[in-house]
């Protein structure tokens, strides 16, 4: 054939044949290279000029999966696909400016930098090429990769180091102060449940709120079904030795050694029966099953193999409800109902081994007999349920409204304790706390200068919940004002009650808060800067088609970018 070709190759029909071969791979194949680079689609990302394809983006998502598995067993793949993505685009943009901004970074610095690391130093402070290898065989990460990714671990450094030399003046530390203040809190509840309702619904804005609030109505998902159970004594029972099939065991028995037949005989019973058992099982499952698929009824086939079975009903996946015959559960339920809940209508599981509560080995099978699926309740058999769902909801209703005038009184001038009072209600002060709804101790009080902060040793819960709730309006308003936040159910008004302020605060510690200031303010610039690039100069485009085919939510990416 290639004799042929060679011979045939420099005649003119061969020619006018390769030229309209050549033009129409071009045509076909060329054109529809450059249809999908009109239409977007040879790219999942584009960062700038830099094009994400899908065969990259697959390479990069099945490396870094594999990263994360290699750590994690159970990931949320999609949400993880997502992270990746920005990973990449992040990576890319701080690449991109790290070359516009002239950083370059050689294959020598890298080497130094992976060296510098301390995991990969031994003992005596030198680096060990073995500890590298073994580190990145337990991450599942080659090493051109791992070189790669330090050196934009060094890109991303070089362009966050001049944030570093940010500075905070010394005229912010009455801000600093400041942020070391405390507050404690004014607060009175409003239980829905004491609010009096004197209206009585009709029957129209009963069924209006019952079309209004169908989810307050929906009965779960019930099932019907039968556990069909195989006992292994039931069938150990009929199992018969004969001495042939034992002196046969034995002279085949390759851990016979020097040990007579008679010294080995237990042995030899014991594991033909565990075999003749096995075999039992199995042949009796595959013909419990067979006959199921046939389309035997599950009481013939109950009947017909002498079975013990369980018939659970109205069984609910949410409580774990249903009654059987017997009114008993077994311990492995729990199991049957997941399995009943994961079978079609009218078919059966595999079966399953399990142990009961007398300690009696079992295998079981889940035949579904029928299922009611979740729907909203007829309004004639809830009405009582409605009537009382109504109220509850015109009781929360009343409960805002107070809390709302409640707060509209404080805007005045009031104080809480006062408003409430007028209302017949209570209030209660909270322990002073920080701008992180961290309680104050007693003990940390009388230190006055260091303010250490801990939620330890803390008797109420309840009060240090409210603090941490209403943190953030405690220090943005004033003494006038006041707000309001639902808590398990009950509606909590809070009112600043004292301001505390700092006092003295060490040189020690207002060191420690210049360097978060400053670390705060640093990462804040340094964020800002690379949001600014990916979002101005290094325009992001995203292939949703091509991106969902790869498992992300587009959506959630188009928010952030």
């Amino acid at each position: 054939m290639l004799e042929f070709i060679r011979k045939s190759a420099s005649s003119t029909t061969f020619k006018i044949l390769a030229g309209v071969l050549a033009c129409t791979f071009i045509f076909c194949f060329g054109m529809y290279d450059v249809i999908r680079r009109w239409t977007g689609k040879d790219y999942v990302v584009k960062i700038g000029n830099t094009k994400i394809t899908p065969v990259m983006f697959s390479m990069e998502k099945a490396k870094k999966l594999n990263m994360l598995r290699s750590h994690e067993k159970n990931i949320d793949e999609k949400a993880e696909i997502n992270n990746i993505l920005h990973q990449i685009i992040w990576e890319n943009v701080i690449d991109q400016a790290s070359s516009d901004f002239g950083f370059r970074v050689s294959e020598n610095t890298i080497k130094k930098y992976i060296a510098g690391m301390s995991i990969f130093r031994d003992k005596d402070g030198r680096f060990n090429a073995g500890m590298l290898r073994h580190f990145l065989q337990n991450i599942n990460v080659s090493e051109p990769m791992f070189i790669e990714f330090s050196g934009k671990d060094i890109k991303n450094a070089l362009i966050k180091a001049p944030f570093k030399y940010v500075s905070v003046h010394r005229s912010l530390d009455y801000h600093i102060k400041s942020n070391l203040e405390k507050r404690t809190l004014s607060v009175a509840e409003i239980n829905p449940d004491s609010i009096k309702i004197s209206e009585k619904p009709t029957q129209t804005e009963l069924e209006d709120f019952y079309a209004e609030n169908q989810d307050l109505f929906m009965i779960d998902e019930s099932r019907n079904f039968s556990v069909v159970i195989l006992y292994e004594n039931d069938i150990a029972k009929n199992i018969n030795i004969s001495e042939e099939e034992k002196k046969e065991f034995y002279e085949t028995s390759p851990e016979r050694e020097d040990r007579t037949y008679d010294e080995m005989k237990d042995e030899i019973v014991a594991e033909i029966t565990q075999n003749k058992l096995q075999n039992e099982i199995d042949e009796k499952t595959r013909l419990i099953e067979d006959a199921l698929m046939a389309g035997e009824n599950i009481d013939e086939v109950i009947k017909k193999f002498n079975l013990d079975a369980m018939r659970i009903k109205d069984a609910t996946a949410l409580d774990k409800g249903g009654k059987n015959k017997s009114e008993i559960k077994p311990k492995y339920y729990e199991d049957v109902l997941t399995v009943a809940f994961s079978t079609d209508e009218g078919s059966d599981s595999s079966f399953a081994e399990a142990i009961d509560e007398k300690g009696r080995r079992l295998l079981w099978l889940v035949h579904v007999d029928s299922v009611t699926p979740k729907h909203v309740a007829e309004f004639d058999s809830v009405k009582d349920k409605v009537s009382k769902e109504w109220n509850k909801k015109q009781r929360h209703d009343k409960a805002i409204e107070l809390a709302q005038s409640f707060c509209e009184a404080a805007k005045e001038g009031g104080k809480l304790q006062t408003i409430a009072a007028k209302s017949g209600r209570k209030t209660f002060s909270t322990k002073p706390f920080d701008r992180n709804g961290n309680l104050i101790t007693e003990k940390e009080e009388k230190k006055g200068t260091k303010n250490k902060v801990t939620k330890k040793n803390q008797n109420d819960e309840k009060i240090a919940s409210i603090a941490s709730a209403f943190a953030e309006n405690a220090f943005s308003s004033d003494q006038n004002s006041a707000s309001y936040k639902e808590m398990n159910n009950i509606i909590v008004v809070a009112q600043v009650e004292k301001i505390i302020p700092a006092g003295d605060v060490n040189g020690e510690e207002l060191t420690r808060c210049h360097v978060d200031l400053i670390r705060k303010v640093s990462d804040d610039l340094y964020q800002q800067l690379v949001g600014y690039l990916s979002k101005e100069k290094y325009e992001i485009k995203i292939n949703n088609e091509l991106l969902e085919k790869e498992g992300a939510d587009a959506s959630q990416v188009n928010e952030i970018f």
